[in-house]
């Protein structure tokens, strides 16, 4: 009976119906990796957010919510540390885990190749397209700014939206929300401007995308374009 549901469950696999637990997944797993409440962090004046401490502190990565919003107060990490407790599990329950899947591990070999090797081809041309996408992008943001400059904005808003539909992530590592803003204030839209400011200062960390090749020279600082937000808030009502 034990020969013949093994038999089966190896058929199972190599067709692809079940898969074998691999050591990351139990990395994954409670009590298998290290909790992020032995973390230390700190906070960062120059992004509003908590960072974890590391070698390069500066260069450390703002704590995010399950959202993706960067922590900012004491109370969202106070909660975001509570919900990221893990329990501890025995070592004798780990090293038996590990064990067996070390016994899974040339099945799993087998069953990645068998999904990887197609691919290989495709890793070619998705390099090729994602550069022509990360092209097409740049060239959108700068595009939105040529007609900001000219008063442009419907056009500029345009470009700015297009290229954050492109890139759903653009406003964690960019300042296009704060031009989207300055747009909108100009436009007379002004609870559309508050929104795309505290959009800025709630999630972007640096002043424009890392894979921007082209750079705008007069471009003020992440803090200085905080502060500049900050004053324009003050004239821009909340959003209803």
């Amino acid at each position: 009976m034990r020969a013949a549901l093994a038999q089966v469950g190896l058929v199972l696999v190599l067709a692809g119906c079940a898969d074998l637990p691999t050591f990351s997944d139990l990395n994954r797993l409670p009590g298998f990796s290290r909790s992020l409440v032995k973390m230390e962090t700190h906070y960062d004046p120059t992004i509003l957010g908590y960072r974890t401490k590391g070698e390069d502190v500066s260069g450390s990565p703002a704590l995010r919510s399950v959202t993706g919003k960067k922590i900012q107060t004491e109370q969202e990490l106070d909660r975001l540390i509570a919900a990221s407790e893990q329990a501890v599990i025995g070592s004798g329950t780990k090293y038996t885990a590990y064990g067996l899947v070390g016994l899974y591990a040339p099945i799993n070999l087998v069953d990645t190749l068998v999904a990887v090797l197609p691919n290989v081809p495709l890793y070619f041309a998705s390099s090729t397209l994602n550069e022509a996408h990360q092209t097409a992008l740049e060239a959108a943001y700068l595009s939105g700014r040529e007609h900001f400059d000219r008063g442009e904005f419907r056009e500029a808003l345009a470009d700015w939206d297009s290229a954050k539909a492109a890139a759903s992530n653009l406003h964690f590592y960019s300042d296009v929300d704060y031009w989207r803003g300055r747009a909108l204030e100009a436009s007379g839209k002004s609870s559309e401007a508050f929104i795309a400011y505290r959009t800025f200062l709630s999630y972007s960390e640096s002043t424009r995308p890392p894979y921007f090749k082209q750079q705008v020279t007069s471009d003020m600082t992440w803090a200085e374009v905080a502060s500049d937000i900050k004053k324009r808030l003050h004239g821009v009502p909340a959003a209803p």
